[in-house]
């Protein structure tokens, strides 16, 4: 059985990945894991916000800590903790709408995540592979087309609703068992909807994302290339 890494920080314990042969399905996260965009989010919400320096670090921040969630959801924290005041749904609608403008050209030309092209294509007509992702949907929906990513995927799931709902929805419409569902993420709310869930889960740790996997109980990865062997292999013959 494969081995991968439970941590980035400190001493690096091996944890094994589950059995492939007991997996039908693997919920991948898009951002961070399919395509290299984690930085151009992150360059988004430093553009986005210019015009509150005195507040970027902590946007910054927080947006980082909760990858995986809806930018919606961060625009709501950033007026209620921040500037103390509600965020109508108008200017939400604005802002997503900037959101959106300064990183299509982007997201359109950033490079896959090493070794995702390669798994995808291993893995299809074998596996039932889903996108999972807090972009929101129709966004997410442009992304993946123009990129001619749609053959790979039997669903793309964007926001809303968050991820725990969609997890939950997808074991259900398509008739899923927990145990045979791998979530791949690169975000600690990831790994959480995967836990309430029920699903398999491995963490893609990179510098970009900067999460602390180092508490939590998964298996971690540097990009796809280290899933090649364990997935793209686990049926053939």
């Amino acid at each position: 059985m494969a081995e991968v890494n439970t941590s980035s920080a400190g001493a690096r314990r091996s944890r094994p990945l589950p059995d492939a042969a007991g997996l039908n399905a693997v919920f991948f996260d898009f951002d961070g894991v399919i395509l290299e965009s984690v930085s151009i989010k992150d360059n988004a919400f430093r553009d986005l916000f210019a015009h509150l320096p005195q507040h970027l670090d902590r946007i910054l921040e927080h947006h980082r800590r909760h990858l995986g969630r809806s930018r919606f959801e961060k625009f709501e924290w950033i007026y209620r903790e921040l500037l103390g005041r509600s965020l109508d749904e108008d200017e939400s609608q604005v802002l997503g709408e900037r959101f959106s403008a300064l990183v299509r050209s982007q997201m359109l030309s950033c490079p896959m995540v090493p070794g995702a092209g390669d798994l995808l294509r291993a893995l299809q007509g074998r596996f039932e592979c889903l996108v999972v992702s807090a972009t929101p949907q129709d966004e997410l929906e442009r992304i993946i087309d123009e990129r001619e990513l749609g053959a790979f995927f039997c669903e793309v799931c964007g926001s809303p609703p968050g991820k725990n709902e969609i997890f939950t929805a997808l074991l259900e419409r398509r008739g899923l068992e927990p145990r045979e569902v791998l979530a791949i993420g690169d975000g600690l709310s990831d790994y959480r909807a995967a836990e309430a869930s029920g699903v398999h889960f491995v963490a893609r740790d990179s510098e970009s994302s900067r999460q602390d996997w180092s508490a939590v109980p998964v298996p971690t990865i540097r990009d796809l290339t280290e899933l090649l062997g364990h997935l793209g292999a686990s049926r053939d013959g």
